[in-house]
């Protein structure tokens, strides 16, 4: 089926994009697209948690901790508090509780699974790459140890305290900075 131009005349009904005024308004090319819901925090750490736990008990434990999160992602019950309300009859060990923890809090976003804004911190300069070893340790020693005295920007003190100069200081601080406590 050639014509004289040289293509074929099915062309233009692959090719050819409706018109909108050619388009009838129940045709769904017609309608305007929507967009899905934006993943909430849950479903995003579920979907991890299935991909990356395979036991079952493993995997109903780390469910539970997801579910203890509250909105920023942080840890709302200590581990004994959740042990206390469980079922005796599953026998679950403080271990077996940490585990499940550790395995949220590997999680991304970085920091989910915390229970206070200085682990959330300790998590998220754990997972920074390319950040040289002092560096990091300086960081960590800060939020894990000095964290008043940074929120306060007392860093005179903080300098005494961490016997470090100026330029150590402002290394560790913009590691720091670049964290998202929530």
């Amino acid at each position: 089926l050639e014509n004289t131009a040289g293509t074929n005349e099915l062309d233009h009904l692959i090719w050819d994009t409706p018109k909108l005024s050619d388009l009838h308004p129940d045709d769904e090319r017609f309608q305007p697209q929507l967009e899905a819901p934006p993943e909430s925090l849950k479903e995003h750490l579920l979907s991890q948690m299935r991909l990356a736990v395979r036991d079952q008990r493993k995997r109903a434990l780390a469910e539970l901790i997801v579910d203890a999160l509250d909105s920023n992602g942080y840890l709302q019950e200590t581990l004994d508090e959740m042990i206390e309300w469980l079922p005796a009859e599953l026998s679950i060990a403080h271990k077996e509780l940490e585990e499940a923890l550790a395995c949220v809090q590997s999680f991304d976003p970085p920091g989910v699974g915390a229970r206070n804004s200085a682990e959330c911190l300790a998590i998220q300069i754990r997972f920074m790459q390319n950040i040289p070893y002092i560096v990091r340790k300086r960081a960590l020693n800060i939020v894990q140890h000095h964290l008043k005295l940074f929120a306060q920007r007392d860093f005179n003190r903080l300098k005494k305290v961490l016997e470090c100069d100026d330029e150590a200081l402002r290394e560790a601080t913009e590691i720091i900075q670049r964290c998202n406590p929530h």
